[in-house]
């Protein structure tokens, strides 16, 4: 069954907690409804809802559409019994859906799936009937926020979340009239509105019509748009122009989204529209401005220039400066259009409009808006050219008007991501064309500025355009570098990921800059390098096209290489992942310290495992480096079936390095965060530390480097530290040779220190601060960890035991605070595994903010950040329950 007409219903799932029988009838009308509109549903309600049936239907197929209905938690500690010694205590907080007995379901879950959702349905906020069982702790406002922000950033089109306890009937009405509406082609803003009206109307005396948190595109389409109706056309004798006007502007939104044969229909339902209005009507300048935003949203580019035209001259109306604007514009589309039957008249039509707007700059002033369409105009003749030099002509005036439009912005305090790019986009064109051309130097350095002002209207307004910029840059770096070949899979996966975001009108976008890099791109000199961008814009092009029409779902590349869902690399957001999830992105060009990565995943993934699975690490870094050169360093941890996989991604990400795998095996369990940190003498590193969630499969994060200026030459050590809750179980080393004159390269060398064994030494007064950090490592990373409290047998020698154990043990983990710097037995400890080990098998962790370090250890690494972090915390914690009543 294809994905757009899958769906998964949770509700009601068995949990300790109170039933809620509304919440599985509301799910069993979802059912109804999704089955009636031939939809694939695949059903858990009531007793068949268990929670590791859930995961495990979660990732064994793609849906289009979740509905969850039951309880939530939002930062809901649930109880963890110390493994070790049984005594009570709190696993870390977590909100979503409760799915059984310490058993959630989690956006970071939904993340893990093969493809992401487009529509997800969130309810769990049922009154029902309440029992003796005490629910979880239910903030329904900040769950809804916190889900439906996360699910938007992974890319899920759209999210409802109902914000408060709704009333059982008045939601299953919401829940009802919205699928009804939906699934019969309505956009997802006008089922919203329905629904909320329908509920006001028959409930009026609750407030459960505005419950629902509504987060997406107004204009979004189940199946964009390939199986719906025309939302809002009536087939009617129209009694006022306002009426058929209204009609086009509902066209014009749901075209956005519409594809195949939906395309088909809006065209016919415009020709309708002309055909049922009076003649006199279409003198109107109103009605044929509408009539030319519905024809150019459908890409009719020549009957939209004719409408918007048409409106201009009615004298009885006064058209709207954007009117003008968009004539001329379209015009300039439909003129590329043209160029390929009729090349005289399409210059003829794109110096009209390029003569139209200047002379309307000259009558009412310059906007940032009318300078940009004059370099769009401009961008238009650069494709039409037929030969070099008109092209360069035309590509210097592009980058003129676009970087005249961003400066002008710039002035007025509102500097915009988009004339930037395109001015960047001309001048990067011009210096490919000309070898005399010389980049700006200030070039590299205006693509981290595009990509910070993308990311910044991202955080405000996340969608498709400032998704792809920080895309549009990467392609922009790697053309000018010459080095396309080597990131196309992740320039891919990047666009596909996209297009999860954007409608396919917005995505033809890509299409049509791909296109028009390609076509100027032929005009370059014949050479090695020109024939090798021009396959690499090929590749992408072909993958795009193939995403545009299919659909992503993260398999493979027209290509056939595979492609990762979550794969981001030297990007600042994560697009991520990635609108794609921005923390799912990696290092940026440049600019400040990105957010932390979420790894990229391989395939369906199974449920959590309970126990600690094999996990293989590996790392990729050239043998040799100049100094003052850059390169990227990768750390890669991977199921051992997977490595073939891994080294073919590495080879492919960067030819010249050295992959290593399997350099050691540690013992992971699912859902484990690990933090990696990468270090050497001489390098920066750019972000020098970064988290994974272990999930199985594969994960990977890469590393910018730098080597230093006045570096000496030799031999240096590229470090990776993996730690779990701060405490380092895993190194790795590959040895980076530093020389002026690079040599004939060898195989690198590589080096790992696996941890299996520790011992904690602590202040008795810390045990209990001490046994939720040991106990991490125990669980997640199956360590076994030496704590006296609990493995010393009464009436044991323990002295010798003790001086035995730290002997034997590969790590000495030392947690420091005033009360361990006042105990003689942990200053013996101590003592013990400097003389026994020295200190680089020491860890050191304090507990307390602002204790100095052991005597003659001030230098030593004190450990993770992460700890001072959840130190603050849980301060805060605390200072709150104080303060609670």
């Amino acid at each position: 069954m294809a994905r757009d007409r899958t769906a998964l219903v949770v509700g009601n799932p068995l949990t300790p907690f109170t039933n809620l029988p509304s919440a599985e009838q509301e799910a069993r009308e979802v059912v109804k409804a999704l089955e009636n509109s031939d939809y694939s549903a695949t059903t858990l309600i009531g007793p068949d809802a268990k929670g590791t049936t859930i995961l495990k239907e979660l990732f064994a197929r793609d849906y289009q559409i979740i509905h969850l209905a039951g309880h939530g938690v939002f930062e809901y500690h649930p109880p963890l019994p110390c493994d070790s010694c049984g005594q009570p205590g709190e696993g870390p907080p977590i909100s979503g859906m409760v799915i059984g007995e310490n058993q959630f379901l989690t956006a970071a879950q939904i993340r893990q799936m093969r493809a992401v959702p487009q529509l997800v349905f969130v309810n769990c906020c049922h009154l029902g009937h309440i029992d003796d069982n005490k629910p979880p702790r239910n903030l329904p406002p900040d769950l809804a926020a916190n889900l439906a922000t996360e699910l938007i950033k992974m890319g899920v089109r759209c999210v409802v979340a109902a914000g408060w306890a709704v009333q059982d009937d008045a939601a299953a009405l919401f829940a009802a009239t919205f699928y009804r509406e939906l699934l019969g082609g309505a956009s997802f803003g006008y089922a919203v509105l329905t629904a909320r009206n329908a509920t006001y109307t028959a409930h009026p005396d609750v407030n459960t019509w505005g419950a629902y948190q509504c987060y997406g595109d107004p204009d979004f389409t189940l199946g964009k748009g390939e199986t719906s109706r025309p939302v809002g056309v009536r087939k009617i004798t129209y009694a006022a122009i306002s009426e058929a006007i209204v009609d086009l502007e509902n066209i014009a939104a749901a075209a956005k989204t519409a594809r195949g044969p939906a395309v088909a229909e809006y065209r016919k339902a415009i020709r309708d529209i002309q055909q049922n209005v009076p003649t006199a009507w279409l003198t109107s300048g109103a009605l044929q401005a509408a009539l030319g935003q519905a024809c150019s949203e459908l890409m009719q580019f020549e009957e939209s220039v004719g409408h918007y035209k048409k409106a201009i001259a009615d004298d009885k109306s006064t058209a709207p400066i954007r009117t003008v604007e968009q004539a001329w514009n379209l015009q300039s589309r439909w003129a590329q259009e043209l160029s390929v039957s009729d090349p005289e008249t399409a210059l003829r039509l794109v110096k009209e409009a390029e003569e139209k707007l200047i002379e309307l700059n000259r009558a009412i002033g310059e906007t940032c808006e009318r300078i940009s369409l004059l370099g769009s105009v401009a961008k238009r003749r650069a494709m039409i050219a037929a030969g070099n030099s008109e092209k360069q002509i035309a590509l210097r005036a592009m980058a003129e008007h676009y970087c005249k439009a961003y400066n002008l912005g710039a002035e007025r305090g509102k500097p915009e991501f988009y004339p930037l790019v395109n001015c960047l986009t001309g001048q990067a064109l011009t210096y490919l064309l000309d070898e005399n051309e010389q980049l700006a130097n200030d070039f590299y350095s205006s693509l981290e500025q595009a990509i910070a002002l993308a990311d910044e209207d991202h955080q405000k307004n996340p969608n498709f355009w400032n998704t792809a910029t920080p895309i549009d840059c990467m392609l922009l770096r790697y053309l000018t570098t010459g080095d396309l070949s080597d990131y196309t899979i992740e320039i891919i996966a990047n666009y596909a990921k996209a297009n999860n975001v954007g409608s396919p009108r917005e995505f033809s976008s890509v299409l049509d800059n791909l296109d028009f890099l390609n076509h100027v791109l032929a005009s370059a000199p014949e050479n090695e390098r020109r024939r090798k961008l021009m396959a690499a814009l090929k590749e992408i092009r072909q993958a795009a096209e193939a995403t545009e029409t299919s659909g992503y779902t993260g398999d493979k590349t027209s290509a056939g290489k595979a492609v990762e869902p979550g794969s981001q690399h030297r990007l600042k957001r994560t697009a991520t992942t990635a609108a794609p999830s921005r923390d799912a992105l990696g290092p940026t060009l440049g600019g400040g310290p990105p957010p932390k990565k979420v790894p990229r995943m391989s395939g369906a993934q199974a449920p959590a495992s309970q126990e600690p699975q094999p996990v293989q690490l590996g790392a990729s870094a050239p043998k040799q480096a100049k100094p003052g050169g850059e390169f990227t360093a990768r750390f890669v941890a991977y199921e051992k079936e997977l490595e073939q996989e891994v080294r073919d991604l590495l080879t492919k990400l960067a030819p010249s390095s050295d992959a290593v795998l399997g350099i050691q095996e540690c013992r992971w369990k699912r859902d484990t965060r690990v933090t990696v940190r990468l270090s050497g003498r001489g390098l920066t590193i750019d972000p020098p530390e970064q988290e994974l969630i272990w999930q199985g499969g594969r994960s990977l994060l890469d590393f910018d480097v730098k080597v230093a200026d006045d570096a000496g030459e030799g031999t240096i050590a590229v470090k990776f530290d993996a730690a779990i809750e701060g405490i380092i179980v895993a190194r790795l080393r590959l040895e980076l040779e530093i020389t002026a004159k690079p040599k004939k390269r060898g195989q690198a060398t590589a080096s790992g220190e696996p941890a299996r064994t520790a011992f904690a030494s602590y202040s008795s007064k810390d045990r209990l601060r001490v046994l939720d950090r040991v106990d991490a490592i125990k669980i997640s990373a199956g360590i076994d960890v030496f704590q006296d409290c609990l493995d010393l047998n009464p009436g044991e020698e323990w002295k010798s035991r003790l001086d035995n154990e730290i002997r034997q043990r590969d790590l000495f983990l030392l947690f420091w605070s005033k009360d361990a710097s006042e105990s003689k037995w942990v200053g013996w400890e101590l003592e013990t595994a400097l003389k026994e080990k020295g200190e680089q098998a020491l860890q050191l962790h304090p507990l307390d903010p602002g204790v100095k370090p052991p005597p003659g250890l001030e230098k030593l690494n004190i450990g993770s950040n992460a700890m001072w972090v959840r130190k603050g915390y849980e301060a805060l914690l605390a200072e709150r329950k104080a303060a609670a009543p």
